[in-house]
C-alpha cells in the first residue's frame, strides 16, 4: 500500500511523502523500519484575538474551500494534528458534518490575494482552529485578518498547530502556551527525487 502511494506521489510530481504517526500505537517504529526519517517537530500554541479586533480587511464568505486550493496554495497552520492538505480539505470540505450534527462550525473566507481561510470552532468553546491555504507570503496580514474575524464571532483565541520551521510565520505575534505535541511526531519519507531530507 505504501509503495503504491509512493508511486502515485511520484506520478503527481510530489517531492516527499510525510506521515504523522500516533506514538501510543508504536506506528513510528513501523515507519522507521520501512525507511521514513525523523524530521521536524510539531508544536501547538495559542494567540489571543482581542489585540487585532480593529484590524480591517476585505473578504468573501464561501460555503467551502475549492479542491483546487490544495494544489495551488501553501498549506499552513491549524492542521488539527494532521499535515496532509488533502486530508484536511476532505475532512472539512468534501463531506463535512451537517450543522445539525452539532459537531463543529466552519466558516470559509476568500481574501483579496486569493488566500483561503477556514475557521473551525465549537459552540461550547471560545477557541477556534485556523486552517490556511495561502496564495501570498504576507502571512502576518493573513493571520491578523483571521484574528480580527475570530474576535468578531466571539472567539477569544486561536490554537495553531505548526511544524518547527513554520514558527517564523508567527514572529511579532504574542503566542502563549506553546507546547510540543505529545501524541504525534512528524516523520518524513526520503525525498522521492533522491535528495536529502530538509
Amino acid at each position: 500500500m505504501i509503495t503504491d502511494g509512493i508511486e502515485y506521489a511520484k506520478k503527481n510530481n510530489c517531492s516527499q511523502i510525510a506521515t504523522s504517526p500516533d506514538l501510543e500505537t508504536g506506528a513510528d517504529i513501523f515507519y522507521r523500519k520501512i525507511g521514513f526519517k525523523d524530521s521536524r517537530k510539531q508544536y501547538f500554541a495559542n494567540i489571543e484575538t482581542s489585540k487585532y479586533k480593529n484590524y480591517k480587511f476585505e473578504k468573501i464568505i464561501l460555503d467551502k474551500v475549492p479542491f483546487s486550493a490544495i494544489k495551488e496554495r501553501k498549506f499552513i497552520f491549524g492542521k488539527c494534528g494532521e499535515f496532509s492538505s488533502r486530508y484536511i480539505w476532505g475532512k472539512y470540505n468534501e463531506n463535512p458534518p451537517k450543522p445539525s450534527d452539532n459537531i463543529d462550525k466552519r466558516i470559509v473566507m476568500l481574501l483579496p490575494d486569493g488566500t483561503y481561510m477556514q475557521i473551525i470552532y465549537w459552540d461550547e468553546d471560545n477557541t477556534g482552529v485556523l486552517i490556511i491555504w495561502a496564495n501570498d507570503t504576507n502571512y502576518a496580514d493573513i493571520i491578523k485578518s483571521a484574528l480580527s474575524f475570530g474576535y468578531s464571532i466571539g472567539l477569544r483565541e486561536f490554537e495553531v498547530n505548526y511544524l518547527e520551521n513554520e514558527e517564523r510565520f508567527l514572529e511579532g505575534f504574542a503566542i502563549y502556551n506553546k507546547r510540543e505535541s505529545d501524541s504525534f511526531e512528524q516523520i518524513y519519507y526520503i525525498n522521492l527525487n533522491g535528495g536529502k531530507i530538509k
